[in-house]
């Protein structure tokens, strides 16, 4: 090159899947990721951290969770999130 500049081409396949339920490499886990909600998420401490739940309670045996969903959270359709979804 005559400009005396160094190019460096990077090239990505994209993810594999988009669906949550299925992603298991990292390509696809980082995009599910920006796309979707879930209960909770991993702060960049790699700590649990309220996401659509505002907190959780563990039972006493370990064996049971109880999340406590935000008020005003809604699908892409608009429709709010409830527990039974």
């Amino acid at each position: 090159m005559s400009s005396g500049q160094d190019i460096l081409n990077l090239w990505d396949i994209g993810p594999i899947t988009l669906d949550p339920a299925i992603s298991s490499e990292m390509t696809s886990h980082t995009y599910v990721m920006q796309i979707f909600s879930g209960l909770v998420r991993l702060d960049a401490e790699l700590e649990v951290v309220p996401d659509i739940a505002e907190r959780w309670q563990k039972s006493q045996d370990g064996r049971t969770y109880t999340f406590y969903l935000r008020h005003g959270v809604k699908f892409h359709d608009g429709e709010e999130v409830k527990a039974d979804d």
